[in-house]
């Protein structure tokens, strides 16, 4: 439960008082500035396991990239002009 109640209060942007509103919903009864000591705690951790399974912008294995092989340009010629 603490998991997901760091994980709304970042994702949803939601108060410190709007989660303990939440949560006393669910029948846990927590005051806020122990919901603002989590994220305090907890958020930094979470942003690092994202971190680790974040993908590359730009990766040769992406499907992007295989489309640039996949379709390969049309060559335009330009209409030769006299010269006069």
């Amino acid at each position: 439960m603490l998991a997901l109640a760091v994980r709304w209060y970042a994702r949803f942007r939601l108060s410190h008082a709007d989660v303990a509103e939440w949560l006393a919903e669910r029948g846990f009864v927590l005051d806020r500035t122990a919901i603002s000591r989590w994220v305090q705690r907890f958020l930094p951790l979470f942003g690092v396991a994202a971190r680790r399974h974040r993908r590359r912008v730009g990766r040769k294995d992406s499907p992007a990239a295989r489309a640039h092989f996949r379709h390969p340009r049309a060559r335009v010629r330009r209409p030769q002009t006299a010269d006069l």
